[in-house]
């Protein structure tokens, strides 16, 4: 789970070994924190 301490959004975050997530699966976990691209490259 990632949660935004911002706005108090959780989202799961799938974990399969050690594969890469899919950039839709991060666009979708991006939305449902709230945040941006760039925020979440930061983070």
């Amino acid at each position: 789970m990632w949660a935004n301490p911002a706005n108090g959004r959780v989202t799961p975050v799938p974990r399969h070994g050690n594969r890469d997530l899919a950039a839709g699966t991060i666009h979708r976990i991006r939305r449902n924190l709230g945040i941006s691209r760039s925020e979440f490259d930061q983070a």
